[in-house]
Parts: C-alpha cells; structure tokens; sequence
C-alpha cells in the first residue's frame, strides 16, 4: 500500500468517525425528547447526506487509485515478460546466483553451453560447470571479486546515509538495489560430456539498501570462434613473417654471394686457359685462392643460415634453465682451436646464482661471436676477459679485449648488417656478426652496448633478464 492509499483512507475512516458521531448524538437527543423534532430530523437528514456525498467521493478517490493499481500491475507484467523475454532470448549465456554461487536462474543459450536442461541447473553450484584446470583460480579469484563486492556495498550503504542525514533525501529515492560490475574475466567452462571451451565472464554483483549481497548476475561469451579466429590469424601472420624472411635472406644471399662466386669461377676460367703454360706453383695459386674463397663463401653461408635461425626463432623463443658458468666454460673450451698464439681467455664470476632462464642456443651464439670477434682482432699473447655477474634477475656479460679497437666514425654504423670498420684491413669477416647478436639480445628483451678506444681494445656489455 502506497502513500496516497493510505491517506485516503485515513480521511475516510475519519469522515466515518465524524458521521457516527452525529448519529449517536441524534440518537440520544430522540432519547430524551421521546419523539423527534422536524427540525432535528431536517438535521439528521443533513448530516447523513453530507456523510454519503463524502463517502461518494471518497469511493470514486478509491476507484480511481485502483485503476491505476492495475494499470502499473500490467505495466510491471509487461516489464517482467519483456525482461523475461531477453533473459531467455539474449544472444549470450546468463546465470543468476546467489551469494554462495548457487544457480538460481539460467537462459536457453545458459544451458546449451553447458550441455545441460534448465531445471536441472537449478540450485546446482557454478563452480560444478568451471573446468578443472581454471577451477582452484577460479576459488581464489572470486573470493577476492566477492570480498571486494561487499566492500563496494558497505561504501555505498554508508556514503547513502550520509547523504540521507545531511539533506534529508527518502533513501527509497536513492535507486535500490544497486549494482557493481566486473568485466572481462576469461576461464574455461565444462559442459557435460564435452570437451572445455574458453568463456569471458562480465560478473554484476547487486546489494539492497541494507549493504546486503542479494545475488550476482553472470553474463557468459563462448570465446571458441574468437579464439579459433585469432589463432588463425596469428598462423597467417606467422606464415607472412617467414615468407618475408626467406624473401629477405634470398636477396642476401644472391647478393653476397656474387662476388665470391664470380672469382671462383674467374680462377677456373684462367686456370682453363692457361692450362699446362702457368707453373706449377702459379696453377697452386690460383686453387689456394679458390679454397680459401670457397671458404669464405661457406663462411658466409653459415652465417645467412645463422640469420634465418634468429630471424625465425624470435617467434618462439625457448627459456630453460641451467648453470651459467658452466655454459660458459664450455663454449670458452669449444674455441680454443681459433685462439692466436698464446692468447687467453680469462673468466671472471661474480655473485651467478646456480640456475638461470635463457635461450641457450640464442646464448651461445652471442658468446661465441663476441669472443670469435675478440680473438680475430686482438693481438698474439693477448688476455680477453669475460665477466658474468647477476644483478637480482639480471644477467650481465662483459667481454673485454686488447685489440684493434673501433674507429669514431664506424661506431653508430657497427651494428648494421654487412658493416665492417674501415681498420679491419685483410681480416676476414662478412659483417654479420654484431647485427646477429644485437638482433639474439633484443630477443630476449636484453640490451647491448660497447666502448672502445681504436688501438687500445673493445669491452661489450650484454644485459639479459633472466625468464
């Protein structure tokens, strides 16, 4: 019963208070005069017209009220049936709970993802439907969503009265219950008798104006299209990156290629014409200069390969863990056959801890191209120093040696691919080397970066966080 109800009869029960009032003192005036007046029945007669016209009125207040009545009673089955109708018919699941995840509710689309009728979902827990590899995360998620839920409810329901104190404000007026939202939540869901599938969770908890958790509305996205989509899309983008890689390294290597190539075959050409006129040792020198050619081309080669490895790999870097120093050791070991006359390799360690996560096969290629490039372009019975030392879950690598160094003017350029310092004179080398490592470094989200004094040597500094 609302206000205006109320007041309404209040004024009627009032007006028959009054009424009877003046019939009981006509009845005892009759009482007393034994026979009653014309003049006190025109008055009775009055009063009883007065009260009936009152109750006329008073009657049509009532009716009108109750049309209305039935008039906001249709408009709420309306609205029910409306809501009722994208309840069931909303293009994505909906379950209700309450605050213990005990399903109250659920849509058709709701019980086709589970598998399962709509009755039988009913007062069933939530958690049942949640697969079991999401289901201990989903435990520990929630209690923070749900503790967080009623914290939200306890602000509001003490800002309310607050507001309601200071200015007087009907809290009815202030729009109970009221609702609290959590958007995008991704788990997997478990239909009966079928396989999990990725679902995205928009979670609206509502409390009532007694800072009351009532129940929580579940709205459920079946992720599957989307993430078939995406994963389609990620092969499509991975299939484009290794066209445009082999695209790449084919225009490298007929490049590169072709001036090896062409004295080679130069070589042959004289050692065909002058077959059997050259001496000896002149034909010796044309076929040394073939082999080491030959060599220098297979060098190369390795290394264009070496480039399609990295280039490739940075998809689908490989974290493992293992004992750094002894890793090092190793590839140190593994290049003493390249070290110029008493040259050393000295390594220095400094606070590793037993175990790091890197890639070791991007690792070792950075290790051994500092320490092959240290070992070409230092001197004989040189000293080149490798320091490894951990910072927290950084790793860092210096390696430092007494060589040739790098000229001012090459140092911005030294990085870029097939770039050779002007200094490097008859040494052999393709210019691959840095821009690999610069390019394995950045793979693992590393830095490096180098000083160097030409004549005096280089130190490189390699910073990789550990995975």
């Amino acid at each position: 019963m609302n206000k205006k109800q109320q007041s309404t009869i209040n004024i009627l029960q009032k007006q028959l208070e009054q009424a009877q009032e003046r019939l009981h003192k006509l009845e005892l005036a009759s009482r007393e005069h034994f026979t009653i007046s014309q003049e006190l029945q025109q008055e009775a007669l009055t009063e009883l017209s007065i009260s009936l016209e009152e109750l006329q009125v008073v009657i049509e207040e009532l009716m009108m009220q109750n049309q209305e009545l039935l008039a906001t009673h249709q408009s709420l089955v309306w609205e029910q049936q409306k809501y009722q109708n994208l309840f069931e018919f909303a293009p994505s699941g909906y379950i209700v709970t309450d605050f213990n995840l005990t399903i109250q509710e659920v849509n058709k689309i709701g019980s086709e993802m589970l598998n399962i009728s709509v009755n039988y979902l009913k007062n069933k827990p939530l958690t049942l439907y949640i697969a079991q590899k999401d289901h201990s995360t989903f435990l520990k998620k929630w209690t923070q969503i749900r503790n967080h839920f009623v914290q939200q409810c306890q602000a509001i329901y003490i800002k309310d009265r607050e507001d309601t104190e200071d200015t007087k404000i009907d809290p009815l007026s202030l729009g109970y219950p009221r609702k609290l939202l959590i958007n995008n939540w991704e788990l997997f869901l478990q239909p009966r008798n079928s396989n999990p599938f990725p679902a995205n969770f928009f979670v609206a908890g509502i409390c009532d104006d007694q800072q009351e958790l009532m129940r929580f509305y579940w709205l459920i996205q079946d992720l599957t299209s989307i993430k078939e989509a995406e994963e389609a899309h990620r092969k499509l983008e991975k299939e484009k990156e290794l066209r445009k890689i082999q695209n790449r390294l084919f225009s490298l290597a007929s490049h590169e290629l072709r001036t090896p190539i062409a004295v080679i075959l130069t070589s042959v050409q004289n050692l065909l014409n002058f077959f059997g006129k050259w001496t000896e040792e002149k034909q010796k020198q044309k076929l040394k200069k073939i082999e080491i050619t030959a060599k220098n081309m297979g060098s190369l080669i390795d290394e264009i390969m070496e480039v399609s490895r990295v280039e490739v790999e940075k998809l689908e870097i490989e974290y493992t863990g293992f004992d750094l120093e002894d890793f090092c050791q190793k590839v140190i070991h593994n290049l003493d056959s390249h070290l110029k006359n008493n040259q050393q390799i000295k390594l220095i360690t400094k606070g590793l801890l037993p175990e790091v996560y890197l890639d070791k096969k991007l690792l070792k290629y950075i290790i051994s191209n500092l320490l092959c490039n240290a070992i070409k372009y230092s001197w004989e019975e040189s000293i080149i120093k490798v320091t490894l030392k951990q910072e927290n879950s950084e790793i860092i690598l210096e390696i430092r040696d007494q060589g040739i160094g790098i000229p001012e003017k090459d140092k911005n350029k030294i990085f870029e691919e097939f770039y050779r310092g002007e200094n490097v004179g008859k040494i052999h080398g393709s210019g691959l080397g840095l821009s690999l490592v610069k390019k394995c470094v950045e793979l693992h989200k590393g830095t490096i970066s180098f000083v160097s004094e030409e004549g005096k040597g280089t130190t490189f500094t390699v910073k990789l966080k550990s995975g």
